[in-house]
């Protein structure tokens, strides 16, 4: 499921992918017990790490409250994403506007796009307000990285909404 590396983007599997999940966050027991959650956590603490090394100190000051150790916040599963963009703002400044949930870690023009979190926590990600986010997976390119039922979700309740308003309307 969740488990399309960022190579996967670029060869059309990722929508049939996106497909089947549901509009809502995975839960960190769910996460754990899955085979691509700790492929995700090992691929993060390599790539991050690698990253890193060219902000000095970046590993342990973005990571400190988590023993500088990025892997542990990471393995936070959905309660990661405002925990990063946080840590990056307070470390980097809010000009490159860090999005793990459409795989930009360390914001944009920082990093290449790497597994997007959208699809593991649409939720969080706001994909229910916003089914339709994609994200650039080259300058021309770019893909859906919300599951497919949000969409639905979006237009279930905004009908909800819409008939809340005129309900209220008649009173």
């Amino acid at each position: 499921t969740g488990g399309c590396p960022p190579k996967c983007l670029k060869e059309g599997r990722w929508e049939s992918i996106l497909q089947p999940l549901q509009c809502q966050d995975m839960t960190l027991e769910h996460l754990e017990s899955t085979t691509f959650w700790p492929l995700w956590v090992k691929e993060f603490d390599t790539l991050i790490g690698q990253m890193a090394k060219g902000f000095d100190g970046a590993a342990e000051n973005i990571c400190q409250d988590f023993d500088s150790n990025c892997t542990k916040m990471f393995a936070q599963g959905c309660d990661f994403v405002p925990l990063w963009k946080v840590k990056i703002i307070e470390y980097l400044g809010d000009q490159y506007q860090p999005d793990p949930c459409s795989g930009k870690y360390f914001g944009v023009g920082l990093a290449t796009v790497l597994r997007p979190f959208a699809p593991l926590c649409p939720e969080t990600c706001g994909c229910i307000e916003q089914p339709d986010q994609t994200t650039f997976i080259e300058e021309d390119k770019e893909v859906a990285i919300c599951p497919a039922t949000c969409a639905a979700s979006a237009m279930s309740s905004e009908g909800t909404s819409s008939m809340n308003e005129s309900n209220e309307s008649e009173d």
